[in-house]
């Protein structure tokens, strides 16, 4: 899967921020607590300064489908 075959029909980068904001009401911390990774990693991402690798893309995915937020 790349970054343009995720599942959600969002980007990484979308989707992990869809995610922040619907599932964590905008906290970073929560989120990347959430996710097992670090908060300025995170921060990084949502930045756009670091790419979305495929691994978390796959966790924001199942973790949006546990909990029932909405991606796109």
């Amino acid at each position: 899967m790349t970054d343009q075959q995720n599942t959600g029909g969002c980007e990484p980068q979308e989707c992990l921020q869809n995610l922040t904001d619907n599932g964590f009401d905008g906290d970073v911390a929560r989120t990347a607590l959430a996710l097992g990774r670090d908060e300025t990693q995170i921060a990084d991402m949502l930045s756009g300064d670091q790419a979305v690798d495929e691994d978390l893309d796959m966790k924001v995915h199942g973790l949006a489908q546990e909990r029932g937020i909405e991606l796109s």
